[in-house]
Protein backbone atom coordinates (compact mmCIF):
# COMPACT_ATOMS: atom_id res chain seq x y z
CA UNK A 1 0.00 0.00 0.00
CA UNK A 2 1.62 3.79 -0.68
CA UNK A 3 0.15 5.07 2.73
CA UNK A 4 -2.16 7.22 0.59
CA UNK A 5 -6.04 7.09 1.21
CA UNK A 6 -9.11 8.85 -0.42
CA UNK A 7 -9.04 11.23 2.31
CA UNK A 8 -5.93 12.18 1.51
CA UNK A 9 -6.32 12.52 -1.91
CA UNK A 10 -9.35 14.98 -0.99
CA UNK A 11 -7.58 16.65 1.22
CA UNK A 12 -4.48 17.47 -1.37
CA UNK A 13 -7.75 18.95 -4.19
CA UNK A 14 -8.89 20.90 -1.35
CA UNK A 15 -5.57 22.50 -1.15
CA UNK A 16 -5.67 23.05 -5.01
CA UNK A 17 -9.02 24.65 -4.85
CA UNK A 18 -7.65 27.15 -2.19
CA UNK A 19 -4.60 27.95 -3.81
CA UNK A 20 -6.73 28.49 -7.19
CA UNK A 21 -8.93 30.54 -5.34
CA UNK A 22 -11.48 28.13 -6.22
CA UNK A 23 -11.55 29.44 -9.47
CA UNK A 24 -11.88 26.27 -11.81
CA UNK A 25 -13.09 27.88 -15.11
CA UNK A 26 -11.34 28.81 -18.08
CA UNK A 27 -12.55 30.61 -20.53
CA UNK A 28 -10.60 29.17 -24.12
CA UNK A 29 -10.32 31.88 -26.80
CA UNK A 30 -12.34 30.01 -29.20
CA UNK A 31 -15.51 30.94 -26.88
CA UNK A 32 -14.38 34.98 -27.10
CA UNK A 33 -13.73 34.51 -31.39
CA UNK A 34 -17.28 33.17 -31.09
CA UNK A 35 -18.80 36.19 -29.10
CA UNK A 36 -16.81 38.55 -31.57
CA UNK A 37 -17.58 36.75 -34.93
CA UNK A 38 -21.78 36.79 -33.41
CA UNK A 39 -21.58 40.48 -33.16
CA UNK A 40 -19.34 41.41 -36.79
CA UNK A 41 -16.05 40.83 -37.23
CA UNK A 42 -16.55 41.52 -40.91
CA UNK A 43 -17.70 44.96 -42.63
CA UNK A 44 -19.66 45.43 -45.68
CA UNK A 45 -16.36 48.22 -46.59
CA UNK A 46 -13.78 45.55 -45.90
CA UNK A 47 -12.00 44.60 -49.07
CA UNK A 48 -10.52 41.19 -50.13
CA UNK A 49 -7.99 41.24 -52.14
CA UNK A 50 -8.72 44.28 -53.14
CA UNK A 51 -12.19 43.62 -54.29
CA UNK A 52 -15.37 43.52 -52.61
CA UNK A 53 -16.19 40.94 -50.26
CA UNK A 54 -17.83 38.10 -51.38
CA UNK A 55 -20.78 36.20 -49.72
CA UNK A 56 -18.22 33.54 -47.72
CA UNK A 57 -16.08 35.12 -46.31
CA UNK A 58 -17.65 35.07 -42.88
CA UNK A 59 -17.43 31.10 -43.18
CA UNK A 60 -13.75 31.38 -43.82
CA UNK A 61 -12.96 33.89 -41.11
CA UNK A 62 -14.68 31.25 -39.17
CA UNK A 63 -12.57 28.09 -40.36
CA UNK A 64 -9.11 30.26 -40.04
CA UNK A 65 -10.73 31.33 -36.29
CA UNK A 66 -11.14 27.78 -35.35
CA UNK A 67 -7.63 26.88 -36.85
CA UNK A 68 -5.78 29.41 -35.16
CA UNK A 69 -7.72 28.75 -31.89
CA UNK A 70 -6.79 25.11 -31.87
CA UNK A 71 -2.96 25.87 -32.63
CA UNK A 72 -2.80 27.35 -29.57
CA UNK A 73 -4.23 24.84 -26.98
CA UNK A 74 -1.84 22.45 -29.10
CA UNK A 75 0.99 24.66 -27.91
CA UNK A 76 2.22 25.47 -24.14
CA UNK A 77 3.43 29.09 -24.97
CA UNK A 78 0.28 30.59 -25.66
CA UNK A 79 -0.84 30.50 -22.04
CA UNK A 80 1.04 32.99 -20.87
CA UNK A 81 -1.70 35.40 -23.14
CA UNK A 82 -5.04 36.00 -21.52
CA UNK A 83 -7.64 34.12 -24.00
CA UNK A 84 -9.07 37.34 -25.17
CA UNK A 85 -5.65 38.68 -26.18
CA UNK A 86 -5.45 35.70 -27.81
CA UNK A 87 -8.91 35.89 -29.29
CA UNK A 88 -7.94 39.15 -30.95
CA UNK A 89 -4.45 38.28 -31.90
CA UNK A 90 -7.00 34.95 -33.79
CA UNK A 91 -9.12 37.43 -35.16
CA UNK A 92 -6.65 39.83 -36.82
CA UNK A 93 -4.41 36.63 -38.22
CA UNK A 94 -7.33 35.30 -39.48
CA UNK A 95 -8.36 38.46 -41.51
CA UNK A 96 -4.64 38.92 -42.64
CA UNK A 97 -4.51 35.18 -43.92
CA UNK A 98 -7.55 36.07 -46.15
CA UNK A 99 -6.06 39.27 -47.03
CA UNK A 100 -8.86 41.63 -45.98
CA UNK A 101 -8.33 45.09 -45.53
CA UNK A 102 -8.11 47.02 -43.33
CA UNK A 103 -6.59 44.19 -41.33
CA UNK A 104 -7.69 45.66 -38.22
CA UNK A 105 -10.45 48.64 -37.42
CA UNK A 106 -11.40 50.56 -34.87
CA UNK A 107 -14.78 48.82 -34.70
CA UNK A 108 -12.33 45.48 -33.79
CA UNK A 109 -10.43 47.55 -31.21
CA UNK A 110 -13.50 48.32 -29.53
CA UNK A 111 -14.92 45.10 -29.49
CA UNK A 112 -12.32 43.24 -28.53
CA UNK A 113 -10.42 45.78 -26.30
CA UNK A 114 -7.68 45.12 -28.32
CA UNK A 115 -5.63 47.88 -30.27
CA UNK A 116 -4.02 46.02 -33.59
CA UNK A 117 -2.94 43.04 -31.53
CA UNK A 118 0.95 42.36 -31.68
CA UNK A 119 1.66 38.67 -31.45
CA UNK A 120 0.66 38.88 -35.57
Amino acid sequence: QAGYTSLSFRDGEVECLKFLGWRLRAIPPIHFIGYFLAKGAIFQDDTWQDRNLIEKIPKYVKKYADFFCNLTLQEYSFQQYLPSELAAAILLASRVALQLQPRWRPELTTLTGQEDPKYV
